[in-house]
């Protein structure tokens, strides 16, 4: 099969596919580049440098707090 680009929608969605790239022998980012949304630390995969968008949830929150008031 041939790759090119694995976008997740959370951080560990992109941690799982990062798990089964080492599984299925994909080489990240080689064969396949991978990429979360949402920005959140994940500690358990320090082997990689994980591109990620990250999404301001802080101002999400107050902005979703305020319409609802």
């Amino acid at each position: 099969h041939q790759y090119s680009a694995g976008i997740a929608w959370a951080d560990g969605t992109a941690d799982l596919l990062l798990e089964a790239c080492e599984i299925l022998k994909v080489r990240v980012p080689h064969d396949l580049a991978v990429m979360g949304f949402n920005g959140c630390k994940n500690h358990r995969r320090l082997a990689y440098n994980l591109t990620t968008v990250c999404a301001g949830w802080e101002e999400v929150a107050k902005h979703a707090t305020h319409l609802l008031i």
